[in-house]
């Protein structure tokens, strides 16, 4: 029986190998960055701030509150409804 040689590439995709043939470049940062900026401003101004200050700013609460001029729980409940919104949007085909 004559044994047929197999290429080192072929060699390892049959013992299982994996291989990733993505590589994230700029481009996708840049496809990715264009989408969340479309799904921030599906939100209103109000909840738009308060993920800009606590995600992009990094405040807390309590900062993000004195800055808007409102208060804590305000924030909060904003907070929440944006990410709810934008958790709605992700997963709305």
């Amino acid at each position: 029986m004559m044994r047929k040689h197999l290429t080192p590439f072929v060699a390892l995709l049959a013992a299982g190998a994996v291989f990733d043939v993505h590589q994230p470049d700029h481009a996708d940062a840049a496809v990715a960055t264009a989408e969340a900026i479309a799904l921030l401003r599906q939100l209103s101004e109000e909840h738009r701030a308060v993920l800009l200050h606590t995600y992009l700013a990094g405040r807390t609460t309590h900062q993000t509150a004195r800055v808007l001029g409102v208060p804590v729980r305000t924030v909060r409940s904003r907070h929440r409804h944006a990410l709810s919104t934008l958790r709605a949007s992700l997963l709305t085909p």
